[in-house]
Formats: structure tokens, C-alpha cells, sequence
């Protein structure tokens, strides 16, 4: 072997060595061996995880997957144990280096696990049979019914807080019984997720249509639990790569988190109270500081400054684009700036940011509507958008943008 070649397989040699201790510093190995010899559990709650024949499905599935995919374990769908709730609840409770989901994060729970989310936001709804024309208005008229339940689920002390004797409570191991007693009629309503019956219905050989919502519980958001003796480095490094399948943008334009959510129809609204004129008076506020001076406007934008973002609703900020559709400003996603969103679509396939320029330089301004995710928590959710074409300090054109979800 010549000195030539040697040097050559030595420095091969030496950056596979640099690129695998790159991956080792950023998983340790010691996290790495924590999270593929620990245990993950779940169970039947479509859509967010679920069991058809012997794979599992859903959300929080599809996105556990994608975690351990980016970080490289060798994990599989495999790995994932269903089984009932209570039993699942109690392990994780008390077994080291283990993981329920999908759980609400409530003050109940709160120093019981460490937590990793959010995954999404549920609406907890109580659920009965259409024909039996059941209408509730308010939390006194909950009080005459006899309601099934999922033994374990925190929707049951709610329930009894608001007053729900035990003797009008049915629990119930599963989702499938749950939905069964309902059926028969042994319970007038159940306490469930308003969006999971429709797998469920279909398989006990039923419609949706013959299931309505009838009362809002609550509204919470679910997140994968870990036992507490779980390293914090196992925690922080579920929690960062699933912040990078949320903010990290495709080649067309959404993210691997809203691509998933998409996938199961989990679109939900909320308005935050943000009302138009407040959308309005903030593009107009940020336009105006743009035609004063434009580069200290847009470096405040990105450095999240007020009020550019509420600093009450973090859901109400302004971002930037220039004429070529390159984002330049955004107070809650910094991975976006400098980037060209021509192109680029929602979950759904439309591509606003081109729909936002055309009408901006065709019409000076106006409204659109998309699919996106919020800053302040999971999910996706329907947006509405108003933007203005803007003349900068420097004789720059901008596109100031500001939404509400809905």
C-alpha cells in the first residue's frame, strides 16, 4: 500500500469515526440503549392510537415512529404494546424506563409523569344515540343520566365534580364496550373523544350517523407519559425531535407532524378571541413601522418582540414576506425565515403564501384561508389570514401578514 492510499483510508477512517461520535454526542449512547430497551404502551383511542389486526395506527403511532426513525433507534411499530388502560397506566406508574399514550395532561397527573408534547388537542364530549333525541343544555342537567366511562380516564373525575353520583357511573375496560353499552342502551350517554367513534362504530357493524354529540366536557391536550425515574436526557430528546417534525418544513411546504394529523382528518378550531380588527390593527401597526424603518422592524419581528406578537395571545403575531414569496420575518418559527415558500402548500394541498403574493401585488391586500398549526400548542387548526402590500423605509416591497385560527 502506497503512503498515498494510506493516507487516504486514514482520513476515511477517521471522519466515519467523526461522524459516528457526531451522532453518539448528539444521542449518548447511555440515552440511546434507555429508549430501545424501554417500554411503550397504549391503547384503543382512535384516531390518535388503535389496533387493526395485529398493526398499530394513528397519531400518536405515526409520530412515535417518526421520532424514533429521526432518532435513529431501532424501534418498530413492533414495539408498541395495546393493552387496557388501567393495567397500562399502572406499569408506567411504577416501571422504569416506560411510556404510556395517548394521556391528558391534567393537574391531577401532573407529578406523576414527565411529559412529552404536545401531541394534539381533544374535545371530550358526551355522546348518545340519536333516536333518543337526548338534549343537555348545562352541567345540572348531566345529573338525571346514567353515563359510561373508561375506567382510569380523567374525563370520570370531572365528571364526578360535576356531580355525577357513582351509582350513575358505568366503567368499562374499553373503548369498543364503551361504545357496545351504548348500543344496548345499558347507559344513556357516554364520556369519549367526539372525533374517535367512527373506526369504532364501524367495526361493532354500525354508522357514525347514528351517534351525535350532545355535551362539551372539556378540552385538553394528550402527550406520551414517562415513568418519573425517566432520565431528563431520554425527555429532552423526545421532546426536541418531536419539535423538529413540527416546525422542520418539506419539500411541499408542510411538516412531518401536520402531514400526520392531516392524514387522520384531525383539523380542530379555535379563535382564541382574536377578533378581524385585531388583525387588522397589527398589520397596519407593523406596515406602518416597515415604511418608518424597515430593518429594525423586521429584526423585532424575528426577535419575537412586542407587538409584533401579543403578548397575551401568542397565536396573534405578524410575519413577513418580500415579493418573491421568501419569508423575511416570523416571530414564533425562525427556521422559516430566509426561506422561499414559493411553492409551498398547507396539508391540504393549497398554496397560500403564492396566493398571499398574487393578491397582494394584484389587489394591495385581502384575506385567505389554510390549514396550519398554532405556536402555543398541537394540532392543526383552520386559519384565516389578512395581509397588505407595504412599501419599506428603503423603497422595499413587503407583504405584512397577520391571521386568526377559527
Amino acid at each position: 500500500m502506497t503512503s498515498t492510499n494510506y493516507f487516504y483510508i486514514s482520513v476515511l477512517l477517521f471522519l466515519v469515526l467523526f461522524n459516528s461520535c457526531n451522532k453518539d454526542k448528539e444521542i449518548g449512547l447511555e440515552t440511546l440503549n434507555t429508549i430501545e430497551n424501554s417500554s411503550y404502551f397504549t391503547e384503543d383511542f382512535p384516531p390518535f392510537n388503535y389496533q387493526q389486526g395485529s398493526k398499530n395506527y394513528g397519531v400518536s403511532v405515526d409520530l412515535l415512529l417518526e421520532i424514533w426513525n429521526e432518532m435513529g433507534v431501532s424501534l418498530s411499530n413492533e414495539s408498541i404494546q395495546l393493552t387496557d388502560w388501567a393495567a397500562a397506566y399502572s406499569k408506567v406508574e411504577n416501571e422504569k424506563n416506560s411510556m404510556l399514550f395517548s394521556t391528558a395532561r391534567i393537574p391531577e397527573r401532573e407529578d406523576k409523569f414527565k411529559w412529552v408534547g404536545p401531541i394534539s388537542p381533544i374535545k371530550e364530549s358526551l355522546i348518545a344515540l340519536v333516536n333518543t333525541n337526548i338534549e343537555i343544555k348545562n352541567d345540572e342537567e348531566l345529573l338525571s343520566y346514567k353515563i359510561g366511562a373508561i375506567e382510569g380516564y380523567s374525563n370520570i373525575d370531572l365528571l364526578k365534580e360535576l356531580g355525577i353520583d357513582n351509582n350513575k357511573l358505568v366503567l368499562v375496560s374499553n373503548a369498543e364496550e364503551l361504545y357496545q353499552k351504548l348500543i344496548n342502551q345499558e347507559v344513556e350517554c357516554i364520556a369519549f373523544l367526539e372525533s374517535a367513534g367512527q373506526i369504532i362504530v364501524q367495526s361493532l357493524g354500525h354508522d357514525l350517523s347514528e351517534f351525535e354529540s350532545v355535551y362539551n366536557l372539556k378540552t385538553t391536550d394528550v402527550y406520551y407519559a414517562f415513568n418519573l425515574n425517566t432520565s431528563d436526557d431520554v425527555i429532552d430528546t423526545f421532546q426536541s425531535t418531536l419539535e423538529k417534525l413540527k416546525n422542520d418544513r418539506t419539500e411541499d411546504g408542510s411538516t412531518v407532524y401536520e402531514k400526520t394529523l392531516n392524514r387522520y382528518s384531525i383539523i380542530n378550531s379555535n379563535n382564541d378571541n382574536i377578533s378581524d380588527q385585531m388583525v387588522l390593527d397589527l398589520v397596519n401597526t407593523t406596515c406602518a413601522n416597515i415604511e418608518l424603518d424597515q430593518n429594525t422592524t423586521i429584526k423585532k419581528i424575528n426577535n419575537a418582540e412586542v407587538p409584533y406578537i401579543d403578548p397575551d395571545v401568542s397565536s396573534l403575531y405578524s410575519f413577513v414576506y418580500d415579493t418573491t414569496a421568501t419569508m423575511i420575518a416570523h416571530p414564533t418559527n425562525a427556521s422559516l425565515v430566509g426561506v422561499s415558500l414559493k411553492g409551498k402548500a398547507d396539508v391540504t394541498g393549497k398554496k397560500f403564501p403564492e396566493e398571499i403574493l398574487a393578491s397582494a401585488l394584484e389587489n394591495g391586500g385581502g384575506w385567505v384561508d389554510y390549514v396550519y398549526t398554532k405556536p402555543d400548542q398541537g394540532g392543526l387548526y383552520q386559519k384565516t389570514t389578512y395581509f397588505k402590500l407595504c412599501t419599506g423605509s428603503k423603497g422595499d416591497y413587503f407583504v405584512v401578514c397577520a391571521g386568526k385560527y377559527k
